[in-house]
């Protein structure tokens, strides 16, 4: 099983851009998918240090994006049981039930993806 500082699981090419050059710049391992069905076999050889799950995204790939965030996290935690997660939404709001499941919530209009990788790297203990 390889294992990646980050995993991210997001719908929007430029985020998943903008995380990911800032996790090179920190010098952290990242890996990224762009659905749920994605999220599926990714879990199946991978894992994370921590894991980013936006809010909204589709199943699969074609599809609208909707509601899928608390999905992949109940999929992360079955066989990762004590993964660390972050819900990185613009609606972090619509997602509270998860913050008494461990999650983490943190909003994309509030905290950029360069200070999101710096709060990772502490929460890794790589700083």
């Amino acid at each position: 099983m390889e294992k990646y500082d980050i995993i991210q699981i997001d719908d929007a090419p430029y985020g998943l851009q903008d995380m990911e050059r800032e996790a090179k710049r920190a010098g952290l391992s990242y890996m990224s998918g762009s659905n749920l069905y994605d999220l599926g076999q990714i879990l199946r050889k991978n894992d994370a240090g921590v894991w980013v799950i936006d809010g909204v995204f589709p199943r699969r790939k074609g599809e609208r994006a909707q509601k899928s965030g608390d999905l992949a996290v109940r999929e992360i935690q079955k066989v990762r049981k004590d993964a660390k997660i972050i819900l990185y939404s613009s609606t972090p709001e619509d997602f509270s039930e998860l913050a008494g499941l461990g999650v983490r919530l943190e909003n994309k209009d509030e905290i950029s993806p360069e200070k999101l990788v710096e709060d990772i790297k502490i929460l890794l203990g790589k700083f």
